[in-house]
């Protein structure tokens, strides 16, 4: 039930409506939650009939989670499929990263032979610029 007040509360409790602290202390039992502005009393035998249903439902449920019931071979197959897809995905990130730092290579390159001397950037500095003008888009997308 949901109550506007504590006096309106303490009155349905058929307690003394001026026990305003009774209120508080049943809050911090857990007799009473305040829920936006109401205080809600709290119904615990319905509570605890609906947690025993759900300890029934789960009882009758498969064990799918329990320790006792893992399949050790399907768990292992799934490791070494995991271990292949990371292995996988290691190669790409080098190969691409391998790409990244030749087309950063080859554009300063090209760079230093159309400008000359005007372009004093080391390739190391350059590289570094690139990497942090591409961290900049990608954040701000």
């Amino acid at each position: 039930m949901e109550f506007e007040t504590k006096k309106g509360l303490l009155e349905y409790l058929g307690k003394d409506t001026n026990d305003r602290k009774l209120v508080d202390r049943m809050i911090s039992r857990g007799d009473v939650e305040l829920v936006d502005g109401m205080y809600v009393l709290v119904d615990k035998d319905a509570i605890i009939a609906a947690l025993k249903e759900e300890i029934e439902v789960l009882k009758k449920s498969p064990k799918e989670s329990s320790p006792q019931s893992w399949d050790l071979e399907k768990i292992k197959k799934e490791l070494e499929e995991a271990q292949i897809n990371s292995e996988y995905w290691e190669k790409q990130t080098r190969r691409y990263g391998k790409l990244i730092n030749s087309v950063i290579s080859i554009c300063y390159k090209k760079l230093k032979a159309l400008l000359g001397s005007k372009f004093a950037q080391s390739e190391d500095s350059f590289r570094e610029w690139i990497l942090e003008e591409v961290k900049l888009m990608e954040e701000a997308s």
